[in-house]
């Protein structure tokens, strides 16, 4: 569930996503909205024994701009890629088996809306009505632990408390010396273990070379991480013979091992601004040892299915050092702000 706070305007009208000029949204389904059925024994017949029923992330809904179609294509059948029926949309059920239906509007039911920093949003109640910009999201999951058991199921987790596969994502920026970029590509370094214990590390690693045995997410696209701590992945001779053997050496009869860890290779990364005296861009490509990726909204960048590495701390010192980081911004803020009516003062003086 994701809750957002928005700062207030005024606007002639609001043009919906998916369900064009309406003047209530309650109704409608977006892109990347968190539905059930809204029958709960249709809901209940598609549970498949987990507990939480029917749970899907939209992918796709009728009217969607090209533009946003374009996104997806690559993933896509040309089956897929045929128009939606009017009030309809392409739901990916959550669950051990992939389920991706064409279901109708009327028999979903939203559990959760993504909202971003700087979305316009207004009351479902009222789509034409005022309008405000959204200026802060937090986002708390439900976490089901890779061993697939009910009993390790956690609710109302902060995302605060998550931690990416991928520290450097494409579509996100990162920082070099006194340079902000935005990063194009990543290649993945993949740790590998075996049951004998023995380990390697794969470079540059691909689906094609290092095959996972599922998918990382239920939206594969080139933001996520085709691989995970725990992922069982399966390799040819060659590969595992070009790799680099940290623990142990090579040896002929190992095709499937375990992913141990995720380690950031070489960046690439289109570089938009620096500061300072000017001087030469940064080269494309770093090592990932070399950048700092902005992670301020890394929270926010969730959605159903994702996969997620939780950080140990107790949710009181998450918040504790988020509370600290506003203060000591407060405390500047306000130390400026005297200094500003000190300096209006003795001129006033002066005069």
């Amino acid at each position: 569930a994701s809750s957002a706070a928005a700062s207030a305007s005024s606007s002639a009208a609001a043009m919906t996503m998916s369900g064009g000029l309406r003047a209530d949204s309650r109704q409608q389904v977006y892109s990347e909205d968190v539905v059930t059925y809204a029958d709960p024994a249709t809901a209940a017949e598609w549970d498949g024994g987990e507990g939480y029923g029917a749970i899907g992330l939209v992918s796709k809904v009728a009217g969607q701009s090209d533009d946003e179609e374009d996104d997806e294509s690559e993933y896509e059948t040309d089956e897929e890629k045929e128009p939606l029926p009017d009030d309809h949309a392409k739901v990916c059920w959550l669950g051990a088996e992939e389920r991706v239906e064409t279901e109708p509007n009327a028999e979903l039911r939203v559990l959760d809306r993504a909202f971003l920093h700087g979305d316009i949003v207004a009351r479902a109640s009222d789509a034409l009505g005022q309008t405000g910009n959204v200026t802060a999201v937090n986002v708390d999951v439900d976490l089901q632990f890779a061993d697939g058991s009910a009993h390790t199921r956690v609710y109302g987790v902060s995302t605060k408390r998550l931690t990416h596969v991928r520290h450097f994502r494409p579509g996100h920026y990162a920082i070099h010396d006194n340079w902000v970029g935005r990063i194009e590509e990543v290649s993945d370094d993949i740790v590998v273990r075996f049951e004998d214990g023995t380990e390697c590390v794969v470079k540059d690693a691909d689906p094609e070379r290092l095959i996972p045995s599922e998918p990382s997410s239920l939206f594969p696209d080139e933001e996520q991480c085709p691989y995970f701590p725990g992922l069982v992945v399966h390799a040819s001779t060659a590969v595992l013979r070009a790799a680099k053997w940290t623990r142990g050496s090579y040896r002929g009869g190992r095709g499937a091992g375990v992913v141990a860890e995720v380690v950031p290779g070489e960046i690439t990364v289109d570089w938009l601004a620096g500061s300072g005296h000017g001087g030469d861009a940064p080269p494309t490509t770093l090592p990932a040892s070399a950048l700092w990726p902005l992670t301020y909204y890394a929270h926010t960048c969730w959605q159903l299915g994702d996969r997620a590495i939780v950080d140990d701390s107790a949710p009181e010192q998450v918040y504790k050092e988020e509370e600290e980081t506003v203060a000591a911004a407060r405390r500047q803020r306000n130390s400026a702000a005297g200094d500003v009516a000190d300096n209006a003062e003795e001129e006033e003086e002066e005069e």
